[in-house]
């Protein structure tokens, strides 16, 4: 049995053009199961208040509005669940997150968090040096950098395979 397309977490149509979703409506392809906006309530079971609600959460839209942009009737809930499942739908397709929320809920660390921050001193005063290490000017920050960088940084990395090489060397000769 495959299960009834629901809303995923974190999309939305909010700023985003809900044309194409009204042309559909406008084009009434037949439907076999309508969306959901969560797993457990069908939108069969709707009411039209509610209906209003998840079209103006999903898109800042009033439901009246986009049914007459459509040319269906106001009052018709089937029509309205219809454009709400064509919603849903669009808002799978494109109205993903731009961005991925990296803070976590308090109370809710995980071991790899915990083992990264373990033993380092994240108080103020290391974020102030963290801070002004990033607002210094890019050549104060990686001085090997500056004009003729990329000359800079092949000396300097010659020089660090001839220590290396002689550190090798002296390592060899001791044992």
């Amino acid at each position: 049995m495959v299960l009834p397309t629901t809303l995923k977490k974190r999309h939305t149509l909010k700023g985003r053009n809900v044309l194409p979703a009204v042309r559909r409506l406008q084009e009434g392809a037949p439907v076999k199961a309508l969306a959901r906006m969560m797993a457990g309530r069908k939108t069969d079971d709707l009411s039209i208040r509610d209906v209003e609600k998840y079209v103006n959460e999903l898109t800042d839209e009033s439901l009246s509005d986009l049914l007459e942009l459509a040319g269906k009737n106001k009052e018709d809930i089937s029509e309205a669940r219809l454009l709400l499942h064509y919603l849903i739908v669009l808002a799978n397709e494109k109205g993903q997150p731009q961005g991925q929320d990296l803070l976590e809920a308090p109370g809710t660390s995980t071991e790899a968090q915990d083992d990264i921050t373990q033993g380092q001193n994240l108080g103020p005063a290391h974020w102030r040096q963290e801070l002004r290490f990033w607002k210094a000017p890019h050549h104060q920050r990686f001085p090997t950098l500056k004009r003729g960088g990329a000359e800079r940084m092949a000396a300097v990395m010659v020089e660090l395979q001839k220590k290396t090489k002689k550190k090798q060397k002296k390592t060899k000769k001791q044992t």
